[in-house]
Parts: structure tokens; sequence; C-alpha cells
């Protein structure tokens, strides 16, 4: 949503339409089958932006663009307590300021929780990152924010994990992955900067988890380690290596020093706990899901800026081996997601592991471009075929800077509707793309029907494609300017269980359908797959509605 957010001239607009009554919202859903979610009721929030949920807490970030005028971030504290105490009335739910002072607040990150004994640490305690800053005046010298939660006051401390330089620049995202196989989970991120009559630029940096010492506190802010500039600049994603490398266990030569050890085991590559959805605490639905791999890694990000998607390998500690370009062809590129649930992907980090690091199949992927006169696009990018990856590999391997293993390809248009409706400068359509299910059951989605190649595609586990049609999974598109949340479905099933190849191969114009949209007339920015009622199962979902000051939330049944 912070990328479609206009520079700080847009603000005063957007201060003119708080003033606008809401209309009716008018819902059109298709003839399609599947399961349409329903508008349920909402949760106000001053300008909500991105959410996050955290044990039973909701976090919802809020920012302007009216010069002087500090984010925030706004917690819901124990909502399903307050949802029960109030009969499930969401009008009823109080927020309060848990973080005050921000310049720009993007998206959350939470701290993995120390459970998840298996991934690499963090001295962090319980809490969450927040990517500040953006590009009005006043406002772009942002910072990676670490907001320490586990004391019971409020506004919660803070610490900057990034250092300050002569160059502002402002961050959206964090993912943590140990980048330099020291056991520590450091922060990897995107960032940009835009000086004053010149073109925004973007990079990928890391930031360096320092090796704690007994007795001392954790130090701030982290050393930073420059990956690739003129890169990656707002959103991106974590995907595994393409081909088998040799992990190992001692860190980098830049790695902190410090009497105490770093690791006493091996790292794992990725924890696959998942917050705990059967608790009656817990609000995190099955999109909740911990995710801290080890390099080598691939990245691969929307470039807003740059206009081009790529991807990047990432060494063994943390160095650029090779970058490679999807596509340049569609402008400005919004948001990047995999078209498969959490679990799935835990799945496939955890069958990469057990292959010893060598390539797995992968999700297509889901791309949103950004419009401002002409109408923007949802598009599908399917994963290479394997054996076109190794011919590729062989033929570029002593090439510098080139692909090493072309992880998608293939461009497809899923839908071309997004009309953007808003004149200001910096807006467009559409924004953001999620995916979830109506329920934590293993969702469905379109069987592969194009891989004839795989000789496993009409084997095992065929008998189960008809067990989940009241569960599929479905992508959500947050309008932006364009002012609508968007659901697609997937039209087939597929077998349960974790990825492989003859189920992650999707034909994206066969297997996604529009089922629903629903016109908010304000900018509709994230979404969230959340559980706020009594039945662990049942998931539902948070959208932004920042004119508004609103967060939707659609769920199939009512709340009880």
């Amino acid at each position: 949503m912070a990328e479609s957010a206009a520079l700080w001239c847009r603000a005063i607009a957007l201060l003119l339409l708080l003033a606008v009554s809401m209309t009716t919202v008018a819902t059109t859903t298709s003839s399609s089958t599947t399961p349409s979610p329903r508008l349920l009721g909402g949760i106000s929030i001053p300008k909500p932006a991105f959410a996050a949920t955290l044990g039973d807490d909701l976090f919802v970030t809020s920012f302007s663009g009216v010069p002087g005028e500090a984010g925030k971030v706004y917690v819901v504290p124990r909502i399903k307590d307050q949802l029960r105490a109030n009969a499930y009335n969401l009008s009823a739910l109080h927020a309060e300021v848990a973080v005050d002072g921000l310049l720009w607040p993007n998206e959350i990150t939470v701290v993995p929780s120390p459970s998840a004994a298996s991934a690499p640490r963090t001295a962090l305690d319980s809490g969450f990152l927040v990517g500040d800053g953006f590009l009005p005046p006043g406002k772009n010298n942002g910072s990676v924010v670490y907001v320490n939660t586990t004391g019971t006051t409020l506004p919660y401390p803070t610490a900057h994990i990034s250092p300050f330089g002569a160059t502002p620049y402002f961050y959206h995202l964090c993912a943590f992955v140990d980048m330099n196989q020291d056991g520590w989970a450091d922060v990897l991120t995107a960032r940009a900067t835009k000086p004053l009559g010149r073109q925004a630029t973007g990079q990928l940096v890391w930031f360096e988890h320092p090796v704690p010492v007994t007795g001392e506190p954790l130090r701030f802010p982290w050393r930073e380690h420059l990956i690739k500039d003129g890169g990656p600049d707002i959103q991106f994603l974590v995907a595994p290596p393409a081909k088998a490398t040799e992990r190992t266990t001692s860190s980098s030569s830049s790695s902190s020093s410090s009497s105490v050890s770093a690791s006493s085991s091996p790292p794992s590559s990725v924890s696959s706990s998942v917050s705990s959805s059967s608790s009656s605490s817990s609000v995190a639905s099955s999109s909740s899901v911990e995710l801290v791999p080890t390099a080598p890694v691939r990245v691969v990000a929307a470039e807003f800026f740059a206009e081009r998607l790529t991807e990047y390998t990432l060494g063994a500690h943390g160095e650029l081996l090779a970058e490679r370009l999807i596509d340049d062809g569609i402008g400005r590129v919004y948001d990047v997601e995999f078209a498969a649930t959490a679990y799935e992907i835990a799945a496939l980090w955890r069958q990469q592991q057990q292959d010893g690091g060598g390539s797995v199949p992968l999700p297509p992927l889901l791309v949103t471009n950004y419009q401002h006169r002409s109408p923007g696009a949802l598009f599908s990018y399917a994963p290479a075929d394997a054996e076109q990856q190794q011919t590729k590999n062989k033929k570029k391997e002593n090439k510098e800077q080139e692909e090493e293993g072309a992880g998608w390809k293939n461009r497809t248009t899923i839908y071309s509707g997004f009309s953007n409706r808003q004149a200001m400068v910096g807006s467009g359509a559409p924004g953001f793309v999620r995916t979830w299910t109506p329920s934590n059951r293993p969702a469905s989605v379109s069987n592969n029907s194009n891989n004839d190649s795989n000789d496993n595609n009409n084997n095992d586990n065929s008998n189960d494609n008809n067990d989940n049609n009241d569960n599929p999974l479905q992508v959500v598109v947050c309008g932006d300017g364009a002012e609508a949340v968007y659901y697609f479905a997937a039209r087939d099933t597929r077998p349960t269980g974790e990825i492989s190849a003859r189920t992650t191969t999707l034909d994206p114009a066969a297997a996604w359908q529009l089922t629903a949209t629903q016109q908010w007339h304000a900018t509709v920015g994230y979404s969230l797959p959340v559980q706020l009622g009594s039945t662990s199962s049942e998931n539902q979902l948070l959208v932004s509605v920042y004119e508004k000051d609103l967060l939707a939330v659609y769920g199939f049944a009512p709340l009880t």
C-alpha cells in the first residue's frame, strides 16, 4: 500500500476524502460455485495500512503524508477476548497506540519465536520489525525499526536495526534469513532512495545479527552488508536456491567477533514451526508459518522504480552470485507472491533441505503491476522446466552475472481489469496480492495439466482431488487506486500434502477465475488472513480501507 500512496501533496487530497460520508458498498459475485467471502464488519483504525498478528494481539501501521504528522502502529490487544466480551461485535474493538513517532511505517515482520528451536536463532525479544519511511520530504530518511513487545507499558520501546547514513533510504519489507551461516537470524531487506531531481533507485542489503555477549545488551544498529546497488527497492520473496550448494556451520569472515559461541549445532535451513492456530489465544491463520531460511537463497524482486521483475542468487555468505531478468515489460512491478499456502512453502523448504540443497519444484509466481492511466493486471509466471534449467546452467556456468537456473518464465495474464479511479499523482492500480483459504484444511488448487513430461502426473494421490472442493486456494488482490478488493479462486483441485512437481505448475489462464469484487470508493491497500472466531479451522480476512479509517473483515460464516 505504501508504494501507491502519493507524494506529500497527495496527502492533502486524502484528508479531504475523510470528510466524505461512507457510500454503500456494492458486491458483485460471479456465477461460480466457489465460495466467496462476505463482509462481516469492520475494525476502526485511523488510516490503516499494513497489519500483522503476534499472539492474541493485532498490530496495524498507520501513516500520513501531512508534513510533521507522525506515523504510528496501533494494537488491538487480546482481540479474541475483546470479541467474546462484546458478543463478536467488531465495531466494539478498542485500539491503542503501540508505537509513535515513526515517519511512514510500512510492513510488519514478526520476530521468530524462541520455540522454533531448529531454526537460526535470534537474541531479539518478542516483537516485530517495521520498515519505515517513504518518498515525501521529511519522511524519506527511514530505517528498520525493532519494536520490543515484552513489556506491558505503551508505547513499546524501539531500536534501530539499520544505521543512518549520508543517503536517506526508506524501507518497506524485511525477512529473517541466516545470511552467513553462523546460526543467527539476520535481516534481509530492500530499500530505496530518490534524490531531488533524479530517478529513485534501490538496494538489496542485509543487517548482521550481532553475536550476543553474556551480561551485555544486544548491540544496535546492526552491521550493514550491501548485496546489490541499483536492484530491489520495495517488495521481494525469498526462495530456495536453484541448485545444490554445500552448507557449512562456520560463519563468514565478516561476522562479529565475540567470546560467545555463535552456534553449538549446525543451523537448520528453515523453521517450519506454525503459530498455534488451535490455541484459544492465537489469532494467526494458516498463513502464519515461521520461515527462517539459511543462505544460499534466491530473491525474487518486484522492482517498482526500475520497472522489472528480477531474480537474484545469493551465496552462502550473503554475496551476490548471479542475477536474472524475469520480465521488464509490464511497467511498475508492485507485488510478487507464491501461488501456494504458507504451509506448502514450508514444505518446499523442508524438501529442499532434505534433498541436500538440490532443485525442488517451485510454485508459480503471482505478480501485479501498477498503472495510473491504463488498467493494471494480475499475472502469473510458471516455474521453468527443471531440464531446461540444467541446460541453461551448463551453457552459462562460465559467465559472470548470468542466470544460475531460471526459476520462472512465461508470463500469463490472469486478469487485466484493474482501473485506477484516483486522479492524484502517484496513484495507480492494482496493489498487493495474497493467497488464503476459507479454512486451515489443506487447500485445493488446479492440478497440473500441462506438465505431460512428468510421468507421475496421474499416479499417487489422485483420489484426493475431490476432498477439498469447499476449501480452494484463493487469491485476493487489493485494488489500491481501483478502490476495490478482488477475489480469485482455483477452478479445480489438486492432491493434498507437500508440494510436488505435478501439483505446482498451473495453467494460469485456465486455473483462476474472478469470483467476487467489492467496491469501497477508497484506497484498498492490504490484506491479512486471521482467525478471530472460536472455530480454529475457519479463517477471516482483514482488508485495509485507508480513507475510511477501517479494517474490513471478511469471512465465510458469522463470527462465533
